[in-house]
């Protein structure tokens, strides 16, 4: 059975590791809350998985920009599995 939904009635997270992405990653989460914007709840969750570079400055200010993102970090490097359970935990 098929039910019609409206986007807003939608709840939605984003869990996303990440390492040395200092280039990327301020377009990466800007257009991923862009994407967001329509859901009623929507939260995108960072995890820096001990980043070498300044992925970390980067996602803190991103985290002041956005009040629905939350930035985790490794101490250090221990792979997207580890990350993603972290996050999901």
């Amino acid at each position: 059975m098929y039910i019609k939904m409206k986007t807003a009635e939608i709840s939605l997270s984003v869990v996303m590791p990440v390492y040395n992405e200092q280039e990327n990653i301020m377009f990466a989460i800007d257009q991923i809350m862009l994407k967001c914007k329509n859901f009623k709840k929507a939260k995108l969750i960072v995890i820096n998985d001990g980043s070498n570079d300044d992925a970390n400055k980067k996602l803190i200010d991103l985290s002041i920009k956005y009040f629905n993102l939350t930035v985790l970090k490794n101490n250090r490097n221990v792979g997207v599995a580890k990350s993603l359970r972290y996050g999901f935990f």
